[in-house]
């Protein structure tokens, strides 16, 4: 029975009596509905007078107004105004919960939209978080690259310079250990002429002469001794004494702080 058919039947109550069987379908189906209470009372009383009565017990338990009841089962008139009442009453109760329902979802709808924002933030910052993850990682891949790099090159250098100091080892052994008695001699006579070919003369009074070798010597500079270089110095030659130390740092590199500190003397 639809919505239409009840309003109607409140306007005109003989359709009750058409409708007795829908009505009382409606009732054990609603049984706290009292507007269909109401409805099926009218329509027994035109039908029906007997089991109107027994029926009227029931609807006085389940109607809402006993009074509205009565007046409506002996007066129409005054049964229509109170169920327009009702009936309006009714409306505005169904607006008002539909406009709960409507700001329900408009809620609903804040809060899942805010839901989806947090949601798309977390999703951002996570994002943030794994690229910038993934550049520390490459930061730190291409730190460790280079590192591995470097220690390639220190190792490779180090590996140069041993196999160098290898090579001029021979050579060192060959100038300390590799010169004959006869080489020695050779050098040594030759300083002895080179000092009496230059004729040097002792006169009292006067200042203590000075040898020059440099002119010489020029052929034995090659050789480069301990020797020559400390009568370079001794001459005043201090450019040739400084030469000569810095070709022995070459020659004798566990020497070289000794000569270092001869080519600094000299320079001071």
């Amino acid at each position: 029975m639809s919505k239409e058919e009840l309003i109607e039947m409140l306007h005109d109550h003989e359709q009750t009596a058409e409708k007795v069987d829908e009505l009382s379908r409606l009732v054990d189906q609603y049984p706290y509905f009292h507007t269909g209470h109401q409805l099926y009372i009218k329509g027994l009383q035109q039908t029906d007078p007997k089991k109107m009565e027994q029926q009227l017990g029931i609807a006085a338990i389940n109607v809402r107004n006993r009074a509205l009841l009565y007046n409506y089962l002996n007066n129409i008139d005054l049964f229509l105004q109170l169920t327009m009442l009702i009936n309006e009453s009714i409306r505005k109760e169904a607006e008002a919960e539909a406009e709960r329902k409507a700001e329900a979802e408009k809620k609903e709808e804040a809060e899942r939209k805010a839901e989806a924002e947090r949601k798309a933030e977390a999703e951002r910052k996570a994002e943030a978080e794994r690229k910038a993850e993934a550049e520390r990682k490459a930061d730190a891949e291409k730190k460790a690259e280079a590192e591995k790099k470097a220690e390639a090159e220190k190792k490779a250098e180090a590996e140069r310079r041993a196999e160098a100091e290898k090579k001029a080892e021979p050579e060192r052994k060959a100038d300390v250990t590799g010169k004959t008695d006869v080489d020695k001699r050779s050098f040594h006579d030759s300083l002895i002429e080179a000092f009496i070919s230059s004729s040097p003369k002792i006169v009292p009074g006067e200042r203590a002469f000075v040898v020059d070798l440099s002119e010489s010597m020029r052929d034995v500079t090659d050789i480069g001794t301990e020797t020559l270089a400390d009568i370079y110095a001794k001459q005043g030659n201090k450019l040739k004494a400084i030469e000569i130390y810095e070709q022995l740092i070459l020659k004798n590199p566990e020497k070289n702080i000794y000569f270092a500190a001869q080519i600094k003397r000299l320079k001071e």
